[in-house]
């Protein structure tokens, strides 16, 4: 069921990758056209992810103590954390 979920949150992931070269091509010229369609797959790409989250939380319930599960959450919401900041301290900006 780990890996399962991890296929999933690559796909996620991968998603968010396509997205920030979408806006490594269009910076610093970025319309307002590129910035609406971009937001709204941001958006997207975080609510798929909080429902997976949800998702594979129950499935996990039923096979794992829920203290181990809210502890597995914590880690992977840290771990998710730390690369979105490291991702966004290499990402400039919109202008």
């Amino acid at each position: 069921m780990y890996r399962e979920y991890h296929g999933e949150t690559d796909k996620l992931t991968d998603r968010y990758y396509d997205l920030i070269i979408n806006y490594a091509k269009a910076y610093p010229n970025v319309s307002d056209d590129q910035a609406k369609k971009m937001l709204d797959e941001y958006n997207r790409i975080d609510s798929d992810r909080l429902a997976l989250r949800k998702q594979y939380g129950k499935r996990f319930l039923k096979v794992i103590p829920a203290v181990k599960v809210a502890r597995y959450l914590q880690i992977e919401h840290r771990l998710d954390v730390l690369y979105a900041l490291d991702n966004s301290s290499q990402i400039p900006l919109i202008k």
